[in-house]
C-alpha cells in the first residue's frame, strides 16, 4: 500500500505517495474545509409514479423542480418508478422503485429505508453519513450505491470510487470495514455476511440507476474523474495480478480526486463513461394499480373461429346374458312292487 506522510492542517499540504515501482508522486490536496450542510434537494427527474409529502401540503404527485427542505419532507416512488434529486452542495441522489427518501436538513446525514439508491457526492464537502436500519456508511466524497431489503433486514453497499482522504467505512453491529472502489458489502441483520468484488465496467454500462446521469454537470466533474480513476485502477489490477490477488486488491490512490489539475482519462474509462447508449431513456410501463404489473390481454379478433363440438362417444353396449329357463325335474310316483300288492 502507499505510505502517506501526514502534515499539520494548513492552507495547502503536500502528500508524498509511493508508486508500484518505488517512484514518488508529489500532489497537492485542498485545505480542510468546514462541512457544507445539506439544506435542500430539488427534484430534477421524475419517472412514472412518484409522490411527494411536504410538511406544508398533503401527499401529491411529485413534479420536476419540487423541493425538499424540511425534516418531514419525503418522496416516495411506486413500482417501476424513480426520481433524481440534486442538493445544494452538488450531491446527486437517484432513488429507485418502491422507496421512501428523506434527509435531515442542516446535516450531512441520510436515513434510508427499503429500496435502492445511488449517490454521487463531490469531494471536499465534508463527511457524509448514510444510515439504513442495520448499517452505516461514511464517505468523504465518493460515488456509491445502497440497497436495503426490509423483509430480511439486509443492506448491500457498494463503492464506485476512491477518495484520497480515505476509503468508505462501513459499520455493522459495531464492526467497521473499509470499502474500496469495486467492492461491496452484504450486511444481514447485525453482521457482515460477506465482502465481494464486482466489475465496475459492467456496472457503469448496464445499471439503470446510472444510465441517465448527466456527467457534464460541473458539480460532478470531480466525481467523474474518480470514476475514471477507479475503472483504470481495477482494469490494471486485474490484468496485472493473479486472479486470486485481484479479487482482494486494495487500490492505491495516487492523486487527489478534487485537485484542480485535471488528469487524463484512460481511453477505456472514457469510452465507458461516454457510452452513447447510456443516456437513452428507459421506457417503463406505468402500472395502473401500483401493486401488480399490468396484465396484457390479447386484442380481440373480428373473425370468430367456428365452434367445434367433439363427437359424442357412445360406450359399447354389452348384450345381456340370457339364462335358459330351468325345467323342474319330473316327479315319478312310487311304484309298488307286484309281490307287495298281493299282501293287501
Amino acid at each position: 500500500m502507499y505510505d502517506q506522510i501526514k502534515f499539520p492542517r494548513k492552507w495547502l499540504r503536500l502528500v508524498i505517495l509511493t508508486t508500484f515501482n518505488g517512484s514518488l508522486i508529489l500532489g497537492s490536496t485542498p485545505a480542510f474545509s468546514e462541512p457544507i450542510p445539506l439544506t435542500q434537494a430539488t427534484l430534477r427527474k421524475v419517472v412514472n409514479r412518484v409522490d411527494i409529502l411536504l410538511t406544508s401540503e398533503l401527499l401529491r404527485s411529485a413534479q420536476v423542480n419540487d423541493r425538499l427542505s424540511n425534516s418531514g419532507d419525503a418522496v416516495k416512488t411506486q413500482r417501476a418508478s424513480r426520481t433524481e434529486l440534486k442538493f445544494n452542495d452538488g450531491t446527486l441522489a437517484k432513488v429507485g422503485e418502491l422507496a421512501t427518501f428523506r434527509f435531515t436538513p442542516n446535516t450531512r446525514r441520510f436515513e434510508l429505508g427499503n429500496g435502492t439508491y445511488l449517490f454521487l457526492v463531490p469531494p471536499g464537502r465534508g463527511n457524509t453519513e448514510f444510515n439504513t436500519p442495520n448499517a452505516k456508511a461514511g464517505v468523504k466524497g465518493s460515488a456509491l450505491f445502497i440497497r436495503y431489503i426490509e423483509e430480511s433486514n439486509t443492506t448491500i453497499m457498494g463503492a464506485l470510487t476512491n477518495n484520497l482522504l480515505g476509503p468508505m467505512d462501513i459499520t455493522v453491529g459495531g464492526k467497521k470495514q473499509d470499502l474500496y472502489a469495486g467492492q461491496m458489502v452484504v450486511a444481514i441483520k447485525d453482521r457482515i455476511d460477506r465482502i465481494q468484488t464486482f466489475d465496475l465496467t459492467t456496472f457503469f454500462q448496464t445499471s439503470p440507476m446510472y444510465r441517465d446521469i448527466d456527467l457534464t454537470d460541473p458539480h460532478l466533474q470531480a466525481v467523474r474523474q474518480e470514476m475514471a480513476d477507479a475503472i483504470t485502477t481495477q482494469v490494471a489490477a486485474i490484468g496485472a495480478l493473479p486472479i486470486q490477488v485481484a479479487t482482494t486488491f486494495k487500490p492505491r490512490i495516487s492523486s487527489d480526486p478534487a485537485s484542480s489539475v485535471p488528469r487524463k482519462e484512460s481511453t477505456e474509462a472514457r469510452e465507458i463513461l461516454n457510452d452513447p447508449n447510456r443516456n437513452q431513456p428507459i421506457v417503463q410501463p406505468d402500472p395502473p394499480n401500483l401493486v401488480e404489473p399490468p396484465i396484457v390481454q390479447p386484442a380481440p379478433s373480428n373473425i370468430k373461429d367456428p365452434i367445434v363440438t367433439p363427437p359424442t362417444t357412445i360406450p359399447p353396449v354389452t348384450p345381456p346374458i340370457t339364462i335358459p329357463p330351468v325345467t323342474p325335474p319330473t316327479t315319478i310316483p312310487p311304484v309298488t312292487p307286484p309281490h307287495l300288492l298281493l299282501l293287501r
